[in-house]
């Protein structure tokens, strides 16, 4: 893992390394102690991990200094993230909300960067929703909580893109607190990504709306509002969503919801229902709005619950009552259990039906949705080997080239980084979706062949670069 060693001191012996609680792709984190006033905090360093097989950071034989391959790509990639990663560390630092977990202090150390936070006492929800059925009102009352937390980073211009039970905490007094910072963003006055990455590098399936997944660089508070609707369906039924990309080819919309929230006030099954709408412009458009609709909802419940009860007659009036019913029950009992017999098989027959029609043309939109991937994919090998033909003219590369030519190098990174999501998307749909068409596994064989080949020129336009630098 390449992590600290327990006993370890940071920050001029600020605090000791008591151990390690997990890593990401871009940090560690670890439980330590103040040694002046023995308080736990935990501190995350910035350490890049891209995947399991890969690890971009590693540490000198010293087991603390942090170093990076000799690479200009990965060292520029790597600078790029740690200013990220110190640049929402020091707003965050400055967000006052008892809901949103608190940043202590950023520092430098080790040829890496650091910051100390809150060590929080309790589980995530999605932990605690494993142990504890929470009622319509615990539910409510944990996702208001969140929301006015997520107001709080909103009006600080952070938008946090994760936000699921697995990133909200519960401490064992209740207190609700929002935590992991990870793929979060970080806007300017203007309202323009102040971070000089303008993907989104962290998706959850089931919380994240198909403009996630399908991004196309419009940071909105909408990406935010429909993972808090789904957190607070996952809240009231203990289940995830569906994925986005499910939802609308499988005309799934409204009706998981209604159908798993059945029983529930209409109010709150409303407000999921708006936050969680596949269409952008049919959501809250901010969290205010939905914090409002939340409010809303509290206040017609209380009012039904608070309405008076009929007063209870005589007991003689109940027991007459109850004897005219019984008999009017008996007789009509038959008739009515046979109607919603026939009912029920008419529904069944209907949707058969329904979904007999929705098959025919499912194969045929998974297909189409494939070839548009793969055009995509072509476009982009295109441009890369457009732009690999023209850097390998350079004879040599001094230092007034070496800026335009990285920044051509890192294009072409992202392109194929592009390639491999593409089809990493693909064949999800052909496993999922069951299409069986050899055809289509064929192109996309074709496809992940040329997109190796690719990888292959990469490699050699990297070797070809570093042999013609001339400073």
């Amino acid at each position: 893992m390449n992590a600290l060693n327990p006993n370890t001191t940071l920050c001029n012996g600020k605090y000791e390394i008591l151990k390690t609680l997990g890593q990401g792709a871009f940090g560690i984190a670890y439980m330590a102690e103040r040694t002046d006033n023995c308080e736990k905090v935990c501190i995350k360093e910035f350490f890049m991990k891209p995947d399991s097989n890969s690890s971009w950071n590693f540490r000198l034989e010293d087991g603390m200094t942090v170093s990076c391959a000799d690479d200009e790509i990965i060292k520029s990639t790597i600078e790029k993230y740690r200013g990220k990663f110190k640049k929402e560390a020091q707003k965050l630092q400055k967000v006052n909300d008892t809901r949103v977990v608190k940043v202590y202090e950023y520092f430098e150390e080790n040829n890496t960067s650091y910051y100390s936070m809150e060590l929080i006492d309790g589980d995530n929800l999605a932990e605690y929703i494993k142990k504890v059925k929470l009622s319509e009102d615990d539910s409510i009352k944990i996702i208001k909580d969140v929301a006015l937390a997520l107001k709080t980073l909103h009006d600080n211009k952070i938008l946090h893109l994760d936000i699921k039970p697995k990133n909200i905490m519960r401490r064992n007094n209740g207190d609700i607190i929002l935590i992991d910072f990870g793929v979060s963003k970080v806007f300017d006055e203007r309202g323009n990504v102040e971070s000089s990455s303008v993907s989104i590098s962290g998706l959850t399936p089931g919380y994240s709306p198909m403009e996630q997944i399908d991004f196309d660089g419009n940071f909105a508070p909408t990406l935010d509002i429909y993972a808090l609707g789904a957190t607070f369906y996952t809240l009231l039924t203990g289940k995830i969503p569906p994925k986005a990309e499910k939802i609308l080819p499988n005309k799934l919309y409204p009706k998981f919801i209604e159908e798993n929230l059945n029983g529930y006030d209409d109010n709150v099954i409303s407000v999921v229902k708006r936050a969680m709408n596949p269409g952008i412009e049919d959501r809250y458009q901010c969290v205010d709005k939905f914090i409002k609709a939340i409010n809303t909802a509290i206040g017609k419940e209380n009012e039904n619950k608070s309405k008076k009860q009929p007063k209870i007659p005589h007991i003689l009036m109940w027991l007459i009552l109850g004897v005219i019913l019984s008999f009017i029950i008996v007789s009509i009992y038959d008739k009515k259990h046979k109607y919603r017999e026939l009912v029920q098989e008419q529904k069944e027959i209907k949707e058969q039906i329904e979904q007999i029609e929705q098959n025919k043309s499912h194969n045929e939109k998974i297909t189409s949705e494939i070839l548009n991937y793969s055009n995509t994919i072509r476009s982009n090998i295109n441009t890369i080997n457009n732009k690999i033909r023209v850097l390998i003219n350079y004879e040599s590369i001094d230092e007034d080239l070496a800026e335009q030519i990285n920044n051509e190098v890192l294009n072409i990174y992202e392109l194929q980084e592009n390639n491999k999501q593409l089809i990493k998307l693909a064949n999800e749909r052909l496993r999922v979706n069951a299409v069986n068409n050899q055809e289509i596994t064929n192109y996309i064989s074709e496809l992940v062949n040329m997109i190796n080949e690719t990888d292959s020129s990469i490699i050699s336009l990297k070797r070809y670069l570093i042999t013609k630098t001339t400073y």
